[in-house]
């Protein structure tokens, strides 16, 4: 059965097309409530659907495993033993539940901005239409037909975090890079993701190697220039020239990548060129 890392997972924007993954065994692979006895469906009904789009996550095969989720009301899922991880951090390809209403109600996460804001495809008992899409703001509470006091995320097993590369290694990658052992331009990108490697922060190092000026967490920096108070550029202009501050994280591939403060807190953040290393 397939696993993927969070970086190439593709989301469910769209309804899904008629497919084993949603049809009732043994015309197809799901386990949950057939809704059409013509069909052999199991849409609409949100159990039916989130069991059809994490076999659809993993694309199963006949003879896989099948995941050992609950087939019950939508309520039960989160408090269901199925070994799975529960968090209440959301992570693409995990299951969104919620208790209330009659039966509770469950959706995917298919996509998670900066913000925690969530975009969960969804169906809905006998609802139309069959798959409809829903932004959810923290603290996840969700207003439907009834209202929905958020439980929890049920862990997608088949989506995995990206992989972390130590700085030896991401330094051993970049100088491979730069000899051109990766190609160049869209063969670099396929053949670095296709290994794992974040392509975005390979290239930033690659960048620092070539400028001469390498930056970490944990180095110290004085702040030579303006920054602004969010990575992505859109928040407010942030100051400090002359201050000593630690670089707390490094945000690859954004407009504003290195965060830096003290101990307190979050002075800003800040481009390469603003800040020198001491």
């Amino acid at each position: 059965m397939k696993k993927i890392y969070v970086k190439d997972y593709e989301a469910r924007l769209k309804a899904p097309l008629d497919s084993a993954f949603y049809k009732k065994e043994p015309w197809g692979f799901n386990k949950a409530l057939e809704i059409s006895t013509k069909t052999h469906s199991v849409l609409p009904n949100c159990t039916g659907y989130v069991h059809g789009r994490w076999l659809e996550i993993c694309d199963f095969q006949k003879g896989d495993e099948y995941p050992k989720l609950c087939l019950g009301d939508a309520h039960h899922y989160y408090g269901f033993n199925d070994g799975y991880e529960r968090s209440k951090t959301p992570r693409v390809g995990d299951i969104a539940c919620w208790k209330g209403g009659t039966y509770g109600h469950i959706g995917v996460v298919e996509e998670v901005d900066k913000d925690g804001t969530i975009t969960v495809s969804m169906s809905q008992y006998k609802g139309n239409p069959v798959f409809y899409l829903r932004e959810i703001k923290p603290p996840y509470d969700y207003k439907g037909l009834d209202k929905m006091t958020f439980q929890g995320f049920i862990r997608c097993p088949y989506v995995m975090d990206n992989p972390v590369i130590d700085d030896a290694t991401l330094d051993k990658i970049a100088q491979e890079v730069i000899a051109g052992k990766w190609g160049n331009g869209a063969t670099r990108v396929k053949r670095l993701e296709a290994a794992g490697y974040d392509y975005q922060q390979v290239q930033a190092r690659v960048n620092d190697i070539l400028h001469g000026q390498r930056f970490k967490v944990g180095d110290k920096v004085k702040i030579v220039n303006k920054g602004n108070s969010q990575a992505d550029g859109k928040g407010h202009n942030a100051y400090g020239y002359g201050w000593t501050r630690t670089i707390k994280q490094i945000h690859t591939g954004k407009k504003f990548p290195y965060q830096v403060g003290t101990a307190l807190g979050t002075t800003g953040f800040y481009t390469k060129e603003a800040l020198k290393k001491i």
